[in-house]
Formats: structure tokens, C-alpha cells, sequence
């Protein structure tokens, strides 16, 4: 049976192992980007929503790959995904804030990043929904 000094040992020479170089802050984080052309809110149903906004820089992810960003509308919040090009830099949300009505317009808060504060907001009219919506074609993604 291992000695407890030997274990100690291990275990010692494990974290050294596992252990990286420390994280550091990065000093100067990047402008945050901006909206290349106005979003598209479209009426998918009665009561959802899909809004789709392109962007002149990709957003940051997540350890896992999941975009780091939200949007908002009401008070219903929706995590953002890609879509289109990967590198046309759009990026859309589905939001269900209840029953909506074409032609009328709503605020959209973007959240572009995890610490955002002070989120992007835009007055978007709301249309129905066309072919090609669901893939950003209009913006160009």
C-alpha cells in the first residue's frame, strides 16, 4: 500500500502538471462591432419572432462554441446564433414576446458580448416573413 507521503507526491506533481500559465486580462479588448445594415424582424407566427442583423466583425464564443450574445425584445431575451456565410458575420435569434403585429415597430436590445452593459438598441419594424428570411438572403449573409 502507497505511503501517504508518496500519494502527496503524486498529487503535487499532478496539479503542477495540469496547472497552464496564468490567465491574463487581455489590456486592450477590440471596438465592439457594429451593424453593417439595419436587422430584419420577421413574423414567423402570431407569437414568434426572428430577428437577423449582420455585423462588421464576428462576435466572441464561448468555450463551447455558442455565441456569446443575446437579444432582446419586451422582456423575452433569446441566445444569438450564426447564420449564412461564416463569413458574412449574421447572426439571428427566434423570440417569442407574445402576440405581434405586422407593421409596427419594436425595440431590439442586441447584447454583443457577456459583459455588455449597455446594449445596442434599434427601433426594427416588423414585416412578414419571405422566403430565404430564415438564412439572412436580405442582408446579404
Amino acid at each position: 500500500m502507497p505511503s501517504i507521503r508518496w500519494l502527496s507526491f503524486l498529487l503535487g506533481a499532478l496539479a503542477l502538471a495540469t496547472s497552464g500559465p496564468p490567465a491574463r486580462a487581455d489590456a486592450s479588448p477590440g471596438p465592439e462591432p457594429a451593424l453593417r445594415r439595419a436587422p430584419v424582424l420577421a413574423l414567423q407566427s402570431p407569437d414568434r419572432v426572428q430577428l437577423t442583423f449582420r455585423l462588421d466583425a464576428p462576435l466572441a464564443r464561448r468555450f463551447d462554441g455558442e455565441v456569446l450574445g443575446s437579444a432582446r425584445i419586451s422582456t423575452r431575451e433569446a441566445s444569438l446564433y450564426p447564420v449564412g456565410d461564416a463569413a458574412s458575420h449574421c447572426y439571428a435569434a427566434r423570440i417569442a414576446p407574445g402576440p405581434m403585429r405586422a407593421g409596427h415597430r419594436y425595440t431590439v436590445r442586441l447584447f454583443l458580448s457577456a459583459a455588455d452593459q449597455s446594449p445596442l438598441e434599434v427601433v426594427v419594424p416588423l414585416r412578414r416573413a419571405r422566403r430565404d428570411d430564415d438564412r439572412g438572403a436580405r442582408l446579404g449573409c
